[in-house]
């Protein structure tokens, strides 16, 4: 069951804690949610700080990507509500409490929509960064590495030899591993 409805939880959220000076982490608290607004996510996650601060953990930042429960839920530290990327410690407001990005959420979000397109060529069309003014804007075929891969499957020396089927066609699970997301941008495995 959902923490906050008499329905079955669709997706949970699970608030992990990290040491910055050593291997240390742990999955602190998990929730099974039906849906969530910022408001009740905020006071969950601000519970969590205070519970983790009054056992002696020090919580200096949450990290969260972008979503905009989570940005709602962050802007609540402050009053009035605003987003912003470093906020009073609710256990201790002389203290900071920074909201970071996860930038590595970030970078597989940039594949994963890649391979989403439906357009032919499952292309990404982006403007020219020298020359903002100039059309047509720039393209990034999807299907020209597959073509790649296929091309170079077969040969001992490969250009793209870091390019994997996996990496050109992941399954959902597969879509989080940042290792197979290099596979696409890396030069260098």
């Amino acid at each position: 069951m959902a923490y906050n409805s008499e329905q079955a939880a669709t997706s949970a959220y699970v608030f992990m804690i990290q040491s910055l000076l050593s291997p240390f982490k742990e999955v602190v608290h998990i929730m099974p949610v039906k849906k969530i607004d910022g408001e009740k996510y905020f006071a969950v996650v601000k519970k969590t700080i205070v519970e983790l601060d009054s056992i002696g953990f020090k919580v200096i930042g949450v990290v969260s990507d972008k979503n905009s429960i989570n940005r709602k839920a962050m802007s609540n530290f402050s009053v009035p509500p605003k987003l912003s990327i470093v906020y009073p410690h609710p256990s201790e407001p002389s203290n900071p409490l920074f909201f970071v990005i996860d930038s590595m959420h970030i970078f597989k979000c940039i594949p994963n929509n890649w391979i989403n397109q439906k357009n032919a060529g499952q292309c990404f069309y982006f403007p020219d960064f020298e020359d903002h003014n100039k059309f047509p804007l720039l393209e990034a075929n999807f299907s020209t590495l597959k073509q790649l891969y296929d091309i170079e499957s077969n040969n001992l020396v490969k250009f793209a030899y870091g390019l994997t089927l996996k990496a050109l066609c992941p399954t959902n699970l597969e879509k989080q591993n940042v290792k197979l997301v290099l596979k696409i941008f890396n030069n260098f495995e």
